[in-house]
């Protein structure tokens, strides 16, 4: 089976574990970002194989040129990520990631009749919509300024002026290619769209974000994270909102997809539902002892209303609450 790790475009965050890999998530960064800025635990963990796209002109690929093209990125990323759309897959794209994840999707749709299970947009209004980002002709000094003004990058970079000189240029490169972008009403994606934005978010928001829904012809949802600005993978409880979101719809349109039947499928979620029982038992025994609480009786979850995949979903939900994650 085909490893995406081979080639310089893309950086592991995670792998499921698995002989082979059931499905693929392919994260997109926001401008100026990299492989790093996504990993985190909350998405290391999120039981399916997941990589970064990895931009030319930053991290490991510091010494390559930045794109400053969308068309001409857009075939890049395709030619990297075709020997390794051998299974189901989905897309993420973060800010200026979702544009142009977006746009690979409509291209592989297109030309090669691939598609993802699930697109998610995160913090970015509807193509159709696009407002320019910051003016890139601006000196550095005017740059800086009205990016910190809308926070458009994460505190690390904003708060280090030797590291925000350092990706400075793939800031402006992204932002240029989002400033220059062309919008054509077709063809609409026929996978779900699936769109969150933070509630503190001072560049995008939920009405510019619900007009993505005219751009598929699957299922459309918008998902609020409460508290969250625009870059908020430094935020633990906005992580786990957005973690919540994808696991939730990567059950619904990977997992459940990859069985060769109906019958299979739902051996499939069986088996799954019956792991993630344990798992989060293990949690609460743990969250007992640390409390010196009694140990709990386990829940008979044949009594459960809407069964064992019921009871896990809302145990998690509880627990995230404690600020665990899974």
């Amino acid at each position: 089976m085909a490893d995406p790790s081979s080639s310089p475009w893309f950086q592991t965050i995670a792998l499921a574990g698995y002989q082979e890999s059931p499905a693929r998530l392919f994260f997109f960064p926001f401008a100026g970002g990299n492989s790093k800025d996504f990993m985190i635990d909350s998405l290391g963990s999120l039981k399916i194989d997941s990589y970064v796209i990895s931009l030319p002109g930053r991290g490991r690929r510091i010494k390559e040129p930045n794109y400053t093209s969308g068309p001409e990125l857009v075939k890049a990323i395709v030619t990297a990520l075709l020997p390794f759309l051998d299974v189901p897959f989905a897309f993420l794209g973060y800010s200026m990631g979702a544009l142009v994840a977006f746009e690979v999707a409509r291209y592989l749709q297109e030309r090669h009749h691939k598609s993802p299970r699930v697109l998610f947009v995160v913090a970015d209004e509807a193509p159709q919509t696009q407002k320019a980002f910051i003016d890139t002709t601006l000196s550095d000094p005017q740059f800086i300024t009205e990016l910190r003004k809308l926070n458009l990058s994460t505190p690390d970079v904003l708060d280090n002026a030797e590291m925000l000189h350092m990706v400075l240029p793939s800031i402006k490169a992204d932002m240029r290619i989002e400033n220059e972008y062309e919008y054509n009403a077709s063809p609409a994606l026929t996978c779900p769209i699936i769109a969150m934005c933070g509630t503190a978010d001072k560049w995008c928001n939920e009405r510019n974000m619900r007009p993505w829904s005219v751009n598929t012809k699957g299922n459309f949802e918008y998902n609020s994270i409460e508290g969250a600005e625009h870059i908020f993978l430094k935020d633990t409880s906005a992580v786990a909102q957005m973690r919540g979101t994808i696991q939730r719809w990567l059950k619904a349109t990977v997992a459940q997809r990859l069985a060769r039947g109906a019958e299979e499928a739902v051996e499939v979620q069986r088996v799954q539902n019956e792991a993630e029982a344990r798992l989060i038992g293990n949690v609460w025994v743990k969250w007992d002892r640390a409390r010196d609480a009694p140990k709990r009786k386990p829940a008979d979850v044949s009594k459960c209303e809407g069964g064992l995949g019921a009871y896990v979903e809302d145990v998690r939900e509880r627990l995230l609450l404690f600020g665990y994650s899974f």
